[in-house]
């Protein structure tokens, strides 16, 4: 028996499921029956499956079909497929484990290490978490700061923010590696942007009474004494 989280492997893989365009209903249909048994039998590192079983499971007629999207689940990272060739013997499945890795956070989940029964590690299984890294990279980074100028433009467009205050937002930051006091990375450039805009409505008022202030009027107003 694997130490296996129920509720996170399987909100994980709906999850992938969901982002995956080239998923279809009997690739969903086909993991979730294989689940259901391996959870049955307590999570084993090897399952034992026999394929007319899992096909009534699945809700699959075609054995075309069956083992067309077995072999495609394999390519994709989601299990391992030891075909016996023998239904009779049935065959064996090496389901992915995947667990939350930092926070438990979904974007953050990655499956965990395993070989296969030779002791080799999958392709499909490097090539997945290779992936995961390189999109979690690139989240953070685009997190951390704008790719430019023109993107904080739009943003504070999209705010009815000042667009005057977006340059300045952008250059003053990029001079500083956008980094908060010159030392602290900023996770989130967005909220960075709120903070700079709420300083600039703070401080407006103060000048702006003064502006305002020298151009009241009044019916004794001499209009010779300049503004």
């Amino acid at each position: 028996m694997q130490n296996v989280n129920y509720i996170v492997q399987l909100n994980i893989v709906l999850r992938r499921f969901e982002f995956d365009a080239t998923i279809k209903p009997t690739h969903i249909s086909l993991y979730m029956s294989f689940f259901k048994l391996w959870n049955e039998q307590r999570f084993p590192g090897i399952l034992k499956v026999y394929r007319s079983e899992v096909m009534d499971l699945a809700k699959i007629l075609s054995k075309t079909t069956y083992h067309k999207r077995l072999r495609e689940l394999g390519k994709k990272g989601y299990l391992i497929y030891y075909p016996s060739n023998d239904p009779s013997r049935g065959s064996k499945i090496q389901m992915v484990i995947y667990e939350n890795t930092i926070d438990q956070k979904m974007n953050k989940s990655e499956p965990r290490a395993y070989q296969k029964m030779d002791g080799t590690v999958p392709r499909e299984y490097q090539k997945l978490v290779s992936n995961n890294k390189q999109v979690n990279n690139k989240t953070k980074n685009q997190m951390e700061r704008p790719k430019n100028e023109l993107v904080v433009l739009e943003f504070f467009k999209e705010k009815k923010w000042p667009l005057n205050q977006a340059g300045k937002f952008y250059f003053y930051f990029e001079s500083i590696g956008w980094k908060m006091g010159g030392k602290i990375p900023i996770e989130n450039w967005h909220v960075c942007a709120n903070s700079w805009i709420l300083k600039v409505e703070n401080d407006r008022p103060e000048k702006m009474k003064l502006s305002w202030d020298n151009l009241k009027t009044s019916k004794d107003k001499d209009y010779g004494k300049p503004l």
